[in-house]
């Protein structure tokens, strides 16, 4: 099932991405609801859970169930999943071309995505952090996604906890979308300069739909590729997928 949702979702981002015309307000859209998703759930949880965790678990508690014995390292460990959320911030520059004044327009999408990055996710980081209950239950969910645990702990509601979660899962849509947006006009850019096997072909645009579609689709492809790593391993699958939503499998010691 892992597998089949990886493949459907890479689909469905090609098909999105062959509509070039469609991307703006594709991705105006997806920002909106990044931005409503986080202010119902920040506040939904906050509102719900009782009673609150005190400051000094927030600020001052530090748990390491990492299986490292140094917390540096366990800290340091740690950066992986928020690096991820920075880790296409130049996409913007890829773009230049399709952006209207890219002088102002690029550098602005570029410090405007730390600055909201910075914003939500600090404020959305404390409001979960005082809405634990049970760390020792998130850790070992049977759910395997911690957040979901949090959201039935603060909510203490089954149903408001997949609904809450189901607005991080439509958000990530977004994500995956403006993604594959990224990797094929990286792609069509690095065969425009000739360093790629067969750059005649994707260094070429569509001329009726506008968009590097043989770069597109040749990169599609290789991620679609990259998923038959899961029914060999999903261990090794994990380690290039950390940030697919339903790629985990149980949380393993030192992981």
């Amino acid at each position: 099932m892992v597998f089949v949702a990886y493949q459907i979702f890479n689909l469905f981002a090609w098909f999105f991405n062959c509509y070039g015309k469609t991307l703006p307000k594709v991705a105006s859209f997806f920002l909106y609801v990044s931005l409503t998703s986080f202010t119902v759930i920040t506040i939904t949880v906050l509102a719900t859970s009782s009673p609150k965790q005190d400051a000094k678990f927030v600020f001052a508690n530090f748990v390491n169930n990492t299986g490292w014995e140094s917390n540096a390292i366990a800290f340091i460990v740690g950066l992986i999943n928020p690096n991820w959320s920075f880790a296409c911030l130049d996409s913007a520059t890829h773009l230049a071309e399709e952006v209207p004044h890219p002088e102002r327009n690029i550098p602005f999408a570029i410090m405007g995505t730390v600055a909201i990055g910075f914003v939500t996710a600090f404020l959305y980081s404390i409001a979960m952090f005082f809405s634990m209950k049970n760390l020792d239950e998130l850790v070992n969910t049977a759910t395997l996604v911690p957040i979901l645990e949090l959201y039935r702990q603060a909510t203490g509601s089954k149903p408001a906890a997949i609904f809450l979660e189901f607005l991080i899962c439509f958000t990530g849509l977004g994500c995956q979308i403006a993604c594959h947006t990224w990797q094929a006009r990286l792609c069509w850019s690095f065969a425009r300069d000739r360093g790629l096997p067969g750059s005649q072909y994707w260094s070429q645009v569509h001329p009726t739909m506008g968009i590097p579609f043989y770069a597109h689709t040749m990169s599609c492809l290789i991620v679609a590729l990259l998923g038959l790593l899961y029914i060999g391993s999903s261990t090794a699958f994990n380690r290039l997928a950390p940030s697919f939503p339903y790629a985990h499998t149980s949380p393993q010691k030192g992981s």
